[in-house]
This record gives structure tokens, sequence and C-alpha cells, in this order.
């Protein structure tokens, strides 16, 4: 049985932390809500999801 490939791991990783700061700078500040921060948000969660379905994918792919 092989591993799955780690980078794809250290890519969510990498996803789950930027939700976390660009969630804090978005949701937390004082300053008024902008556009821009929650399309940035946004785009953070997208990726974190597009990345999480690749790593299903080639996980059952080879079953």
């Amino acid at each position: 049985m092989k591993q799955n490939n780690p980078f794809l791991y250290y890519f969510i990783f990498i996803f789950l932390i930027q939700i976390l700061m660009v969630g804090n700078m978005t949701f937390f500040e004082t300053e008024v809500l902008s556009t821009k921060k929650i399309i940035l948000f946004t785009f953070c969660v997208l990726g974190l999801v597009i990345s999480i379905v690749v790593l299903l994918y080639r996980k059952f792919k080879k079953s």
C-alpha cells in the first residue's frame, strides 16, 4: 500500500494556516468589513476544499 504524497498534506496545512490568519484579519478587526477581505477568505477556503478533494480522489482512485 502506497502512502499519499506528503506535498499534498503540506499544501492542506498551509491552507489551514492561511484560513486562520485571513479569518482573524477578516472577522476580528475593528475596521469596517471589506469586500476584499471576504473574497480573500473565500478563496482560501476554496483552496482548502479543492486540495482535500484532490487528496481524497487520489486515495480512492488507487483502491
